[in-house]
């Protein structure tokens, strides 16, 4: 969305000089919208029936399922809470080492090269095009695959197809996907090139590291 609204607030002689701080202020807005609709949010059903809030727990599972259903939930819940209790503590070795491999999977989602290709995108799809809207309307697409890969993930994440597979598939796609772009930037080829490569990039990234990171942390 936002790389739409640039495009839609830009044009080349009016962007330097005024364009930049409209396309910047326009963030103000979705995060307004989101501090409201924070105090509305419902706590997680889990964390409330460890505080033993049980009937706000049945109230809100019931707004999203049936009376008996969200019953039902409640108690497979409070099972599976009573059975964490039971097991062994792990040593502190074992809960440092487990904290280590989930940072570093959350610190290897950034440094994959996802920031040059989401916020500097107009640089590179200089190659493209001299014009700057129309770079500008170029990177509305790799909002596009990246909302495509993210429901493709989504989608086969916990299927049979397993999460570590999908890692590996991920991985190896957005390898490829950086190798070409920067073989791009680093020829300065013209034309199109420069955006395929950066769209098979993010359709990859966004199948693995986009999604599949936040559940493998979890």
């Amino acid at each position: 969305m936002i790389f739409y609204v640039n495009f839609k607030i830009a044009s080349k002689a009016w962007l330097v000089e005024m364009g930049w701080r409209w396309i910047m202020g326009s963030e103000v807005i979705p995060s307004v919208l989101f501090l409201m609709l924070v105090f509305i949010i419902p706590e997680s059903p889990r964390w409330s029936v460890m505080v033993g809030r049980d009937d706000q727990v049945l109230a809100m599972l019931t707004k999203v399922s049936n009376a008996a259903h969200a019953q039902s939930v409640r108690q497979e819940i409070k099972d599976s809470l009573h059975q964490n209790q039971q097991k062994p503590n792990y040593s502190d070795e074992r809960v440092y080492f487990i904290l280590f491999i989930g940072c570093m999977i959350a610190m290897l989602q950034q440094v994959t090269g996802v920031n040059v290709m989401m916020y500097y995108a107009p640089m590179v799809l200089k190659t493209v095009t001299e014009n700057a809207k129309e770079t500008l309307f170029q990177t509305v697409w790799i909002g596009v695959m990246q909302l495509v890969g993210s429901v493709i993930s989504a989608m086969l994440i916990d299927r049979r197809m397993g999460r570590i597979p999908l890692m590996h598939f991920g991985t190896l796609g957005a390898i490829v996907g950086l190798l070409i772009t920067s073989y791009v930037l680093y020829t300065q080829a013209n034309g199109y090139f420069a955006l395929f490569s950066m769209l098979f990039f993010i359709v990859f990234y966004a199948l693995l590291w986009g999604v599949g990171n936040w559940v493998l942390v979890s």
